[in-house]
């Protein structure tokens, strides 16, 4: 769904430039190398452009529970100062980093029943959340929202664009009209 796949930190550079100025832009960045090494690489780029949603699959392969790469933990801690959201997925909850899933605001939640990781929820969602997460179905999910200290009942409208106002911009890249780069 997302055009221009970068495949190298010099492309994603080479993007960012062509980006600046903009109204909308998308691109995804899978690194062709060393996973961990592309994005300390690519974690600084992103911050020095800001503005964007920053969106890290199968975080716990590049971060550890005690530990995050120093550039990559600038853009996870200072991000927000650079209107940078962050989103990140794993399967496995017990083995990411405590700096990202402490400054976690929304949890989208899927069945979990794998012990070191329904404690890891615990030790941050409580009790009530890892019960419930650990008797979801196969496609299920349920929304924990950190500041609220509640669950949002009505998750699957979150997921709709049609559900609340959305920009222009976030619109047409959603639906594939933002026009793909030559890169």
């Amino acid at each position: 769904v997302i055009p221009n796949r970068l495949g190298s930190v010099p492309r994603v550079e080479q993007f960012f430039q062509w980006a600046k100025g903009r109204d909308a832009w998308a691109a995804r960045f899978v690194p062709e190398g060393d996973l961990e090494e592309a994005i300390e690489q690519v974690s600084p780029l992103v911050y020095q452009q800001g503005r964007c949603l920053f969106v890290c699959e199968e975080i716990a392969l590049y971060t550890r529970p005690g530990s995050v790469a120093s550039e990559f933990g600038r853009l996870i801690r200072t991000g927000r100062h650079k209107e940078i959201s962050l989103v990140w997925a794993t399967q496995r909850p017990a083995e990411c980093a405590k700096a990202i899933t402490a400054l976690t605001d929304l949890w989208v939640l899927f069945s979990v029943t794998e012990p070191r990781d329904l404690d890891a929820l615990q030790d941050r969602c409580g009790a009530e959340i890892t019960e419930r997460v650990a008797t979801l179905g196969p496609h299920e999910f349920i929304l924990w929202d950190v500041q609220a200290r509640e669950l949002i009942e009505d998750a699957p409208t979150l997921f709709r664009l049609d559900a609340r106002p959305v920009p222009a911009a976030v619109r047409a890249a959603a639906a594939g009209s933002v026009p793909a780069s030559r890169w």
